[in-house]
């Protein structure tokens, strides 16, 4: 099975592609949110760990298979190439939906190809 090819098959452990979709999103989102606010460090880890379990409770995972399937989209860069453009139109979508004022930024896809995911950093996912 090459990470090339486009035809990978994704193991019965993993998030499928379309819920996968929907907890990136909702990760990136939270984050982004927990940024926005300047709180001190263990304020922020305790309300970004209630979002991560928020998160995986709404789609019924647990951290564990969560950070499995990150781990094996992202060792597949063209899958989680497929699977990250349609987040990306997302929230450039709620982005301007917002009104004007705010500090949010619109999301810009101006690498080409593979560049945007191994220039992506990890979601943070706070242990206890």
């Amino acid at each position: 099975m090459s990470c090339h090819s486009s035809k990978v098959r994704i193991p019965s452990d993993i998030i499928p592609e379309k819920k996968m979709q929907l907890v990136l999103l909702d990760v990136i989102t939270a984050e982004a949110e927990a940024s926005q606010h300047p709180l001190p460090a263990d304020t922020n880890k305790n309300i970004t760990n209630r979002l991560y379990n928020e998160i995986f409770l709404k789609y019924k995972i647990s951290k564990a298979e969560y950070t499995k399937s990150y781990d094996f989209y992202a060792h597949h860069p063209a899958l989680f190439e497929k699977n990250l453009l349609p987040i990306l139109d997302s929230l450039n979508a709620m982005d301007a939906r917002t009104p004007a004022g705010n500090n949010l930024q619109p999301v810009n896809n101006p690498m080409p190809n593979n560049a945007i995911i191994r220039n992506m950093p990890r979601p943070i996912l706070r242990g206890k």
